[in-house]
């Protein structure tokens, strides 16, 4: 407290020293009120708010749990305890050695076979010339054997003259003989039309054969 100290003044006037002593009370009474006052010590336990909120959830998990079934209890059963482990011992290392004594452990070069080269993947572009030779091969191999196989002098479909028949390719699938006969009769009179249909699905299959009475006429109509 920091009162000012005022000197009283000779015993003699009587109120002048009242007027003093009444100047100092009211200074320490104005010095002592700015300090901050004393907060009184609370002796009374404080509850935590979270212990209260517990309290209040075990109440209702108690009114919860029996309210459900024995099924639905399970479900929040807590889990068994873990099973406890000893800890791993760790097992010391090795001290750090030298290669020197594992030489002799080492294989010779030339006593060891020669190995044979590892194979090079093979590229996109190889594969694809590789993959058309082979395509290329197998059609011709299969069409040297058709053509082998080929006999036109043993195949009942075949008839008539060939110097007379004249090939027709690029027809309509609804061409009928009518049509085609229509078509090439003002070349010459015609013997017979033959239009090919695929024995598998019975669809025309785009071309056909003319044969004429005359070769004259079928060279008319090829010209």
């Amino acid at each position: 407290m920091n009162a000012r100290r005022i000197r009283l003044p000779p015993d003699g006037d009587a109120a002048r020293q009242a007027d003093a002593r009444h100047l100092k009370r009211s200074v320490v009474h104005s010095a002592s009120s700015r300090q901050p006052k004393r907060r009184r010590a609370n002796h009374t336990a404080k509850v935590d708010p979270l212990d209260i909120a517990h309290a209040r959830w075990q109440t209702m998990s108690a009114a919860v749990a029996n309210a459900l079934p024995p099924s639905i209890l399970a479900l929040f059963a807590p889990r068994p305890p873990i099973e406890y482990k000893p800890p791993i011992l760790k097992r010391k290392c090795r001290p750090y050695s030298s290669m020197a004594s594992l030489v002799s452990e080492f294989e010779d070069p030339a006593a060891t076979a020669q190995l044979p080269a590892a194979p090079q993947p093979e590229s996109k572009e190889a594969r694809r010339e590789r993959i058309a030779k082979l395509r290329a091969e197998q059609a011709a191999e299969k069409v040297a054997a058709a053509a082998e196989s080929y006999d036109p002098n043993s195949d009942g479909k075949i008839k008539g003259d060939p110097y007379k028949t004249l090939f027709v390719a690029r027809t309509s699938y609804d061409s009928t003989e009518a049509k085609i006969k229509k078509e090439f009769e003002h070349f010459g009179p015609i013997k017979r039309i033959r239009l090919v249909f695929n024995t598998d699905t019975g669809r025309p299959r785009g071309y056909a054969f003319i044969e004429y009475e005359q070769e004259r006429d079928m060279k008319t109509a090829y010209k």
